[in-house]
Formats: C-alpha cells, sequence, structure tokens
C-alpha cells in the first residue's frame, strides 16, 4: 500500500507542476492580447458597455399601480401608489422602495415644489363620505423628511385631487379645480397663504373657466400657467400679469397632454372625442390657436398617452400602438421640424407614465407587469 500511496504522490507533484508551466507561459499570452497587463482580467473578461438607447434597468413594485411620477428634489423618482390604500411612495437609483410618513388618506397630483419639496394633492379619506366634513388640501413633504398639511377652504369652490397642481415661475404652486360658479385657479405660497383667481374668456365677461381647468398644467412663455382638461373639450392661460383666455379646440376633440418644451413652445396631444386611440399632436400658437403638426413619419394608429419636455426642444413620449399583431408599447420623441423617432419596448404590457430621472433616463411605470423600466435614451 505504501509503494502505490508513493506513486500518487509523485503523479500529483508533477501534475501540479506542469499545470504551474502552463499558466506562468498564458499569462504573458494572455496579456498580450488583451492589451494590458492585468492578471485579473484573464478569467473575467470585460462587459461590454451598450451604446445607442436601451434598457437600463427594471425593478419590480407590488402593492397597486403608480400614478403621478416627478423627480424629487432628493433625486428619487416620487410617485402615488394607488391600490388597497393609497400613498405616496419613493424610488431610489437603485430601484429601493421609501414610504415617506405621511397622514393616512387619498392621493392625487404630485408635483414638484420650491426648496427640493414634493407637494400632493390630498383629500382625508376618513371623512370622505361626508363632504362638508372633508379635509382637502395639500400634503408637502419638505427635503428634511418632514410633511405638513395646507388645507383648504372648500367654501370657496369644489376641488379635486386629480386636478392640476404645478410650481409656478414665481416660486409659488398653482392649482387648479373643479366645480361650477368657484374659483377655479389658485396659488398657495410655500407657508400654505391661499390666493384664489378668477379667469375670464377674451371678451372679458365674468364666466369662469369652470370645469375647462383641469388636470394638465404647464408654465409657458411670459409667465403664463396654460391648463387644459382631459374631461371637457377646453384650454386656456392665465397670465401672472392677470390676463387670461380660454379656448375651445376644434372637431369634437379634447386637449389631453400639454407641456412646454425647453424652448417654452406649448405642445398638446389632441384626442378625439369619439374614439381615444386617435390622437394628434398640436402646437398652441401665442394666440391660442392649435397648428396641426406637420410630421414626417409618424406612424399610424399610435395613441400618445404622455408628452414630456426633453432637450434641444424635442417632446418625449408614451404611446400605444394598435397593428395588424396586436398593441405595442414604447417611447419615442419628435422634432421641432417634424421628425418621429420611436423605441418599442418588448415585453412590457402596459407603460402608462414616465418621467426624467437625475440620471437623465426616462423612467417609465408598467402598471399590469409591475415593473419600472429604466430607459436610457442616449
Amino acid at each position: 500500500m505504501s509503494g502505490v500511496s508513493s506513486v500518487s504522490s509523485i503523479r500529483r507533484v508533477i501534475l501540479t507542476f506542469c499545470t504551474f508551466c502552463i499558466i506562468a507561459m498564458a499569462l504573458p499570452l494572455a496579456a498580450c492580447n488583451l492589451g494590458g497587463s492585468a492578471v485579473g482580467s484573464v478569467n473575467a473578461p470585460p462587459t461590454a458597455t451598450p451604446t445607442g438607447p436601451h434598457i437600463a434597468h427594471v425593478f419590480p413594485f407590488s402593492g397597486g399601480y403608480i400614478e403621478h411620477e416627478v423627480l424629487g428634489g432628493n433625486g428619487n423618482i416620487w410617485f402615488v401608489l394607488d391600490g388597497a390604500t393609497s400613498q405616496v411612495e419613493e424610488m431610489t437609483p437603485t430601484g429601493q422602495i421609501v414610504t415617506p410618513q405621511q397622514p393616512k388618506g387619498l392621493y392625487g397630483q404630485l408635483a414638484t415644489g420650491p426648496n427640493g419639496s414634493v407637494w400632493a394633492y390630498y383629500s382625508d379619506e376618513a371623512k370622505a363620505s361626508d363632504s362638508a366634513d372633508e379635509t382637502i388640501g395639500f400634503v408637502v413633504f419638505t427635503s428634511d423628511g418632514q410633511n405638513k398639511l395646507f388645507p383648504l377652504d372648500t367654501k370657496n369652490g369644489g376641488f379635486d385631487i386629480e386636478a392640476g397642481l404645478i410650481l409656478g415661475p414665481d416660486g409659488n404652486m398653482w392649482f387648479s379645480g373643479v366645480g361650477a360658479g368657484a374659483s377655479m385657479l389658485g396659488r398657495i405660497t410655500p407657508s400654505g397663504s391661499v390666493t384664489f383667481v378668477r379667469a375670464f374668456t377674451p371678451s372679458n365677461t365674468t364666466q369662469d373657466i369652470g370645469q375647462n381647468v383641469g388636470s394638465q398644467m404647464t408654465v409657458g412663455p411670459n409667465n403664463t400657467i396654460w391648463f387644459a382638461s382631459d374631461a371637457t373639450p377646453g384650454y386656456g392661460y392665465y397670465a401672472l400679469s392677470g390676463g387670461s383666455a380660454i379656448f375651445d379646440p376644434p372637431n369634437n376633440t379634447v386637449v389631453e397632454g400639454m407641456v412646454a418644451s425647453s424652448t417654452g413652445a406649448i405642445w398638446t396631444n389632441e384626442v378625439s372625442a369619439l374614439d381615444i386611440t386617435i390622437s394628434s399632436i398640436q402646437r398652441v400658437t401665442s394666440s391660442g390657436a392649435l397648428t396641426p403638426f406637420t410630421t414626417s413619419n409618424e406612424p399610424k394608429h399610435i395613441q400618445i398617452l404622455q408628452l414630456l419636455p426633453g432637450g434641444q426642444g424635442d417632446i418625449w413620449f408614451v404611446y400605444e400602438l394598435d397593428g395588424p399583431q396586436g398593441a405595442a408599447h414604447g417611447v419615442g420623441f419628435f422634432t421641432p421640424d417634424g421628425v418621429f423617432t420611436t423605441y418599442p419596448l418588448i415585453n412590457f404590457n402596459s407603460l402608462d407614465m414616465a418621467v426624467f430621472g437625475a440620471d437623465k433616463n426616462l423612467w417609465v411605470a408598467d402598471n399590469l407587469d409591475q415593473l419600472m423600466v429604466v430607459y436610457d435614451p442616449q
């Protein structure tokens, strides 16, 4: 037995020595082939970095569906998660979910406010069954992790948590409401002081904007607040100097989306009231007229779901496309001179809304699959 053991030991020594020689001979060659001398890269070749537009990350979420995405001052993506409960949540750049402290209730429109804050339209869910006792207003999430509630006096009119909310050029938050006979547009200072304004028709009559003020609001040129409703066919603006105007879109259409580009141009997504799958990009002139946007290659049967301002005057969007193979989903953009570019995102079944993150990527919510798709447009 001892002879066999000795032979085995000798074989192990020879095998170890030969293996060492082979590795020693291979290392210089490998270093030459890799264009460097890093030994660690022999068994771990570098991974190629994707170039051009591509999906950078896919992060899961659960507990409901995402509404009203905004980029917070802390670099996280803030949104309302609407499920068994309604609450405001954050997603970090690495996909972690954070739930900030907040009062229980129903949350609607979100907007980024001054000093890194995030504002949310809010209704007291516990009192929602009795509108006379309902608390409605805004919950402000401050940059230091605190929150505070600014209630609205509902005697001034009716309000809806899905109505418009935006940071104005004057540093105040501007909001809209619904309900006939009420002051439908208002502003609230960072300290909670509320002022209601009444917007009039071009003929300067006492007609309210009424329900023409809706969930779409954007800041336009010359210190104006533009608004549109996805419930009634109306849109218009209010100037901080006091002037205002409201308009009716033509041909039984509804202005569903409204956004200002980086150059100050106002763009809308005009949707047919008879067929919501038919949408048309329009540009709003300084006089308020809708100008059809002539494009060289806009896909047929495309439904624009959301408009987002990009760089150099481009407008990005989330879309659904009905074709012979069924519905397709994706993102894209169009240039001011009318060129459409679309990026289909296969394997995602319901792309609903998006926002640009601090990383310059597009964070797109897929509510059906409960996924946040991070798309790098570079």
